[in-house]
This record gives C-alpha cells, structure tokens and sequence, in this order.
C-alpha cells in the first residue's frame, strides 16, 4: 500500500492557546515548509487543526513519525493526529479484488465515518452501496442535510479539494451533518459544494466566517441554500433602532387661574431661558 505524492500533512487535536509561529517552529523540525493553514481551537471546537505543506515528501513522512500520536505541545490533553492530508491509498490488489475493495473507511478527528474511493479518489460521507452492511457495522448514513437555514452553498473551491478538506475548513464553526463537493461524471472537481449543520446560528457563523476567504488562488463564496434566507433574520437578534424624538410638554406648577395651567415647551438647541433645557435630537425607541 502506498501513498501519493501528496506533501500536505494534516494535523488535529492541537491545544488551546498554541499560536502559529509555534506550531510552524515545531514543524519546521522535520523539513521546508512551504505553506501552512491553521485553524486554532475556538469556544465551539476547542481543539485546533492545520494544514502543513512540505517542500518534500519524505519531509512530510517524518512530520508524521515524529508527531503522531504524541503530546508535543504544553498543556496536551490528548496526542496529535497526524497524517497525509489527502488520505489516497492506492492498492491494485485492493482495485481488482472487486468494487467493495475499492472503498475505504476513514474516521474523522471528531468521529465522523467518511468512505474513500482509491480508483477516482472521491470522498462521500455516506455508505457506499457497493459494500456490504456486515463490512462496516454502524447506525448508517448520515443525513443528508440539516434543519432549515442550517444548510450553505460555497462556491469557488479549489480544484483540489476533497469532501474531507471542505470539512475541516468548516468544522470550527459547528456540528457538521455533512460535506459534499459537487463531481461530474469522471469524478472532477465542479468547484462548488455543499456544508449542512445541525442547527442555523451554525450556518450563520460559518457565512460570517469563510465569505471571501482566500485560498488557493481563490476567495470562497459561501450563502445559505436559496430559499433559506429569511432564516438568516429570524436566527438575527434584533438590533435597536434609532428614531427621532417626539417633541413633548411638561406641566409647570399653576400660576394663577387654577383652571389655566401653565406649559412650558421644551425647545431643541441653545439654552436662551433658565426654563429651555437640552436635549439630544435621537433616542432609542423601546
């Protein structure tokens, strides 16, 4: 079994509080870097990822022996998950033994079942057909999408994306239900996909987040699914706004005739009387 010429290296369960030029000088241990892309460890995914490109391959394979499965970093509640980025395994014997040989099961960092295809290199979340249920025992598919206004299209992507990529470029900001990139008939890359969460304040978060990032050449285009976007407003807490305020008269004690009260108006400007107070022109309207 061997893998591709791939140099990208991924890297989960990265501590809480490790900063970008720590983990680069970690990394920068085991070879060249070329490019890196990290995603520290937030309030709703309190362990860190990243992307590490090599400028060679064999670099890479020892960034992987070095650090997997070990706590390099301070305060390390858990081991590194360290591995090739692209998860290609490419095994003829595999290919020629039949179709259910050609998938392969993987499991994400936060535990998501993902099945690869040696042959197309396509990656689906869900079950392929072509295996059979005794295989991989499990509670099936995951749904296809979430609820409502939970659900986003991003567009742009880069050619060499795969669901897994879309994935973790996503998980930061929620539960992901799935993540799916749209392929054509020989399995190419069609540049747009699908991210669905399990809640919208989720979808909402990842749109604020990854609209116009820049990756690759390329700044994301990322929106909720067409017809969702009146969920947008209603997961929005509602801002105050500001309205001008309605000129208003205060009583002044009687003078004189009691059935004649005395009124005083309150004016908007300088002070020209002891009785004329100030007042700004706006309020916030309750």
């Amino acid at each position: 079994m061997s893998l591709t010429n791939s140099s990208k290296i991924f890297i989960g369960s990265i501590p809480k509080d490790v900063t970008e030029e720590e983990l680069k000088t970690e990394a920068a241990k085991y070879g060249t870097i070329t490019q890196v892309y990290y995603v520290p460890a937030t309030a709703q995914s309190p362990r860190g990822w990243a992307f590490i490109t090599y400028e060679q391959r064999s670099e890479a394979y020892k960034a992987i022996e070095a650090l997997d499965y070990k706590c390099i970093f301070p305060n390390s509640q858990r081991p590194l998950d360290v591995r090739f980025a692209s998860y290609k395994y490419n095994n003829s014997n595999d290919a020629q033994g039949g179709n259910k040989n050609v998938w392969q099961k993987h499991v994400t960092t936060d535990g998501h079942p993902y099945y690869y295809n040696s042959v197309t290199g396509h990656s689906q979340w869900e079950k392929p057909k072509e295996m059979s249920a005794t295989n991989f025992p499990g509670k099936g598919s995951a749904p296809s999408f979430g609820p409502p206004g939970a659900n986003v299209f991003v567009f742009h992507l880069p050619s060499h994306w795969t669901d897994m990529e879309l994935y973790q470029h996503f998980q930061h900001f929620g539960y992901v239900v799935s993540a799916r990139i749209q392929r054509d008939a020989n399995g190419r890359n069609k540049g747009y996909g699908f991210v669905s969460f399990n809640n919208p304040e989720s979808a909402l978060n990842a749109i604020k987040g990854m609209h116009g990032f820049y990756v690759s050449g390329k700044h994301l285009k990322v929106q909720l699914k067409k017809g969702e976007e009146h969920y947008v407003q209603m997961n929005t807490p509602a801002q105050p706004q500001l309205t001008p305020a309605q000129p208003y008269s205060v009583q002044q004690p009687i003078i004189g005739n009691h059935h004649q009260p005395y009124m005083t108006h309150l004016m908007y400007g300088g002070m020209d009387s002891p009785n004329q107070m100030r007042y700004n022109t706006y309020s916030i309207s309750r």
